[in-house]
């Protein structure tokens, strides 16, 4: 090939690449920018924005008692799910490993919550925890247990939202930690047998120091897309009842879309950024110091 063909190719292929690098930084960052350049003004949709420089970073920290709740529920709802999640994706990548039962009927089954759309999955539990005609109270008065009005109690809610995001989200930990799991070398595993180590202890000891580095990328993306979490949230509960499922991105929401504190809401969208920026940070350094002692 000469030299003018192949500089040639490599410009188109230089092309092709950046239209998709472009639009995600316009569709990605330009928002982000938007947001951030609002959360210095005291901006309310249809008066005219004033400058007010940290005042509404302040007012969310010392005026608005909303904000510690969400935050709290924002870490309530991120701790359960990721430990859930973690402990059944363990199991359920444990046992695929030992039975070799991942076909692929059985991976398209278990990758089917994965491929669904949050908001809709939302929507599907919302039809489950329906006090009414839901299948969760149904089954629950086959083994004698009286059904709860789940979306119109505080706790029950809370209590929705963990079950549905566990369900959407503990495949794809399963998979990642199976896929760890069969790459494995077997002789450590054979010498744990031969030395009379039992199954439990031969997990704990060998496997879990192998799967070390893929727990923590699971945990870390786990923890950032619950942090982040807002579609599912929002049409299984809409944030209620009253504010008992408002987590950070639903009161970031609700303070633009509903209340037209867009200036307001950039702030708690600012702090949010911050949050996750600070998490994602702390734990890259911890992924990629136990991946350089491996």
């Amino acid at each position: 090939m000469r030299r003018g063909d192949l500089n040639s190719h490599k410009f188109f292929f230089f092309l092709v690449l950046l239209a998709p690098v472009v639009y995600a930084n316009i569709v990605g960052f330009g928002p982000f920018l938007w947001m951030l350049y609002h959360s210095f003004f005291d901006y309310d949709f249809g008066k005219v924005p004033l400058f007010v420089g940290l005042r509404n970073y302040l007012l969310v920290f010392t005026t608005d008692p909303t904000f510690y709740k969400s935050l709290y529920l924002s870490a309530v709802f991120t701790a359960a799910c990721v430990i859930v999640e973690l402990a059944l994706g363990m199991l359920i990548g444990y046992l695929l490993y030992k039975t070799r039962l991942l076909n692929s009927v059985f991976t398209l089954l278990l990758m089917l919550p994965m491929v669904i759309t949050p908001a809709v999955s939302g929507i599907i539990w919302r039809l489950l925890f329906d006090p009414l005609f839901g299948h969760v109270n149904y089954f629950l008065s086959l083994v004698g247990i009286q059904g709860l009005r789940w979306l119109s109690d505080p706790l029950g809610a809370l209590i929705a939202v963990i079950v549905c995001d566990i369900w959407q989200w503990t495949p794809f930990v399963a998979l990642v930690l199976y896929a760890g799991l069969t790459a494995t070398p077997p002789e450590p595993i054979e010498a744990a047998y031969i030395d009379g180590a039992s199954e439990f202890r031969t997990f704990i000891h060998v496997l879990i120091p192998y799967l070390k580095p893929l727990i923590i990328i699971c945990i870390f993306f786990r923890i950032v897309d619950c942090f982040k979490a807002f579609d599912f949230i929002y049409t299984l509960t809409g944030g209620g009842p009253g504010t008992s499922t408002s987590t950070l991105p639903l009161l970031l929401y609700l303070n633009v879309f509903t209340f037209y504190h867009v200036g307001y809401g950039s702030a708690i969208g600012g702090v949010l950024w911050i949050l996750l920026l600070t998490t994602t940070t702390l734990l890259m350094r911890r992924v990629g110091s136990i991946l350089m002692r491996e």
